[in-house]
């Protein structure tokens, strides 16, 4: 996925978690946010040292990805950050 695409600041982050919306499920919670002067989605994953080792923790981001890769077309312009959750 291109940078543009990408959140990668600390400040980004905190900003989402504050200002934004979240919903959640057994897997994932899922964290949006809107910005004014933005034309396209932007994404960041988190995944806990909790899951699995760093193979597990590394195809749980790729599939992520490419899940929003794969759909990029149809995604509104919001700041998205998924995060992973440990199974139970």
């Amino acid at each position: 996925m291109e940078k543009a695409y990408r959140i990668k600041k600390n400040s980004d982050f905190q900003l989402i978690y504050r200002k934004g919306r979240s919903v959640a499920n057994r897997q994932f919670v899922v964290y949006t946010y809107r910005h004014q002067q933005q034309d396209h989605f932007r994404l960041g994953i988190s995944v806990s040292k909790k899951i699995g080792n760093a193979v597990t923790r590394n195809r749980i981001k790729r599939c992520v990805r490419e899940c929003f890769k794969v759909h990029k077309q149809d995604m509104l312009p919001l700041d998205i950050i998924v995060i992973a959750r440990q199974d139970r």
